[in-house]
């Protein structure tokens, strides 16, 4: 387990990622060497088949991470693995069946193709399997002690249980006033009851009893005893020690807002402007922009097309929202309601199976088509690719007064996607604007141009599998 980018990354990522590299570039050069030994000749030389074993090999991961295969918190079942596998090797015939009848230079003898593609499958089945396995029960763990008793204690001991497949344990809280000494250290986390016990009153006992790898510091009431010269000695000796708003940002990509005081943003690092960065984000995302605008030409003239011909009133929607130091603009979005929705009920949030979406606009929400116009924006110098979500002034205004240190998020200009957009779905409640929230402050501590690259990728992932859209 490491830090990068400020998130916990488990080795066992680029275990999984580095052995199915290796196995897929391996299923397609044997099937090439047994064919080749068999039949004592091929159309294609040696090093052909190498580039075609790396170009596969990159498809196939890119499928595999499309399916979330290399999201290790997600408990696949056996069968959701095989099938996710079986698709895997689908694709793997059609796109490449389409690549070689496309492109002439692409060619690959249909004996090693079908060869190829039944050594993927039975190497990413045995493989996946055996993964999985290794990742449930026999994934070196790392023991966590809790420092406090509180409902934010209890709150940690939720995320860490978890997070049990990335490798983290709970061994239990060291704190005084405690109500959890109704279950034994390390039992699973559930909504509704208290979970693990204190191991005992004395911090040392507590480390040696549980072989506490790490300490995390969550006293509510940071006026009573926090032994601080004790902490600094475990930490000198390997442990490692970190306050749960810190635990929380590695782990989840988020910092979290509540019961958080005003010095973490003055003493921690990033949420400052860089100049330099600012303006070249800026020319990067109107370049960008006005490349996608021209290319989509098409796309916008058959969008409006099916607007008008599905219901009456404008092709394009003009909303009021906020920017940038909270100046207002018109954010420009294809019409998907029908026309004055919000003239009887004011601004409200849409709802799953909302009325008000035409037939068309159910389409082009679903895959977020409704918001290319948004280039525009951008060419406009209003919004950036990549930033918080801007968010209409009504709102704004309740989530102001309900959440702190919202305002901060208008520091620098929204964007047409972000890292809330990619990591959670769309806000429609306060509490979901908070999650959003959480995510908007990440993003703004941690920007930089590779965080972008990385939020721009995985918004084509979410456009592809339509996810999050309401």
């Amino acid at each position: 387990m490491f830090i990068y980018n400020n998130r916990y990354v488990p080795f066992a990522n680029f275990l999984c990622f580095a052995v199915e590299s290796i196995g897929i570039f391996l299923s397609v050069f044997m099937a090439y060497i047994l064919l080749s030994t068999k039949y004592e000749q091929s159309m294609i030389s040696l090093i052909d088949i190498v580039y075609r074993g790396i170009a596969i090999t990159a498809f196939a991961q890119f499928c595999l991470y499309m399916l979330d295969l290399y999201d290790l918190n997600i408990p696949f079942t056996t069968s959701e693995l095989f099938f996710s596998v079986t698709f895997t090797t689908g694709l793997f015939y059609l796109a490449i069946g389409i690549f070689i009848l496309a492109i002439r230079d692409f060619y690959i003898e249909r004996n090693i193709f079908f060869l190829a593609g039944l050594l993927l499958f039975g190497f990413l089945v045995a493989w996946r399997l055996a993964f999985h396995s290794y990742l449930n029960t026999h994934t070196p763990a790392i023991n966590v002690l809790i420092l406090g008793s509180g409902e934010k204690a209890c709150d940690i001991a939720k995320l860490v249980d978890s997070s049990r497949r990335l490798g983290f344990n709970l061994v239990g809280f060291l704190g005084k006033g405690t109500d959890h000494d109704q279950h034994n250290p390390g039992n699973p986390v559930h909504e509704d009851e208290p979970v693990g016990k204190p191991l005992t009153d004395d911090l040392k006992e507590a480390i040696e009893r549980g072989k506490v790898n790490k300490i995390i510091v969550a006293q509510e009431d940071k006026r009573g005893y926090l032994p601080i010269r004790e902490l600094l000695d475990y930490k000198i000796n390997g442990i490692d020690v970190v306050e749960w708003p810190e635990f929380i940002e590695n782990l989840s990509g988020k910092i979290p807002v509540k019961s958080l005081p005003p010095s973490f943003f003055v003493f921690n690092g990033g949420f400052s402007v860089n100049y330099v960065s600012k303006k070249l984000s800026e020319i990067v995302s109107m370049a960008i922009s006005f490349i996608s605008v021209l290319l989509m030409i098409p796309l916008f003239l058959v969008v409006s097309i099916l607007i008008k011909w599905d219901s009456k009133g404008s092709i394009l929607y003009l909303q009021r929202r906020v920017g940038e130091k909270g100046k207002e603009f018109n954010l420009i979005k294809f019409r998907t309601m029908v026309q004055d929705a919000e003239s009887d009920s004011g601004a409200v949030w849409a709802s799953d199976g909302d009325p008000r979406i035409t037939r068309i606009g159910w389409y082009l929400r679903k895959f977020r088509i409704d918001e290319l116009p948004q280039f525009f924006n951008v060419l406009k110098g209003d919004m950036n690719l990549v930033g918080p979500r801007p968010e209409r002034p009504e709102f704004v205004r309740i989530l102001e007064a309900e959440i702190p240190y919202y305002s901060i998020r208008h520091s620098i200009k929204p964007g047409i996607t972000g890292w809330a957009q990619v990591k959670s779905t769309y806000s429609g409640t306060i509490e979901e604007s908070r999650d959003k929230l959480e995510y908007d402050l990440f993003y703004m501590k941690n920007k930089s141009f590779k965080f972008d690259l990385l939020i721009i990728f995985k918004t084509l992932k979410t456009l592809m599998l339509a996810r999050g859209a309401r």
